[in-house]
């Protein structure tokens, strides 16, 4: 953990996982857990979350942090889900933790193609 005495920019991914496994597509109950699991070994601090699951099993899902936020969209129907991710660096470099997210989430999705832009910000 490296800390920082002025402002550095975040690091915000934005990510369209394509070819996913349907059946991950559509749960979303296993995809909180393993996010909630993540986010305390990465030692994030979690403000709330609101899932919401569509009745054809697809799922929104967005996670607030005192370092930003995440939040997903799938599409079972395409085989697709959209997500971003965004840590600020405030009091710490977080961009490590971006990573980790983001390589966790392809790994659930089972994703096949992924297109990703970094920004930062």
């Amino acid at each position: 953990m490296t800390k920082i005495k002025q402002y550095t920019e975040g690091l915000h991914i934005l990510v369209k996982a394509e070819e996913c496994d349907i059946i991950a597509l559509q749960s979303m109950e296993e995809f909180v857990e393993m996010l909630e699991l993540l986010i305390s070994k990465l030692q994030l601090t979690k403000t709330g979350i609101i899932p919401h699951k569509f009745p054809n099993n697809a799922f929104t899902i967005i996670i607030g942090l005192t370092e930003s936020h995440l939040s997903i969209h799938t599409w079972p129907e395409y085989g697709i889900a959209n997500y971003d991710i965004y840590l600020s660096n405030q009091e710490q470099i977080n961009d490590n933790k971006v990573y980790e997210l983001d390589k966790a989430i392809i790994h659930f999705l089972k994703s096949k193609k992924v297109t990703k832009t970094e920004k930062r910000r």
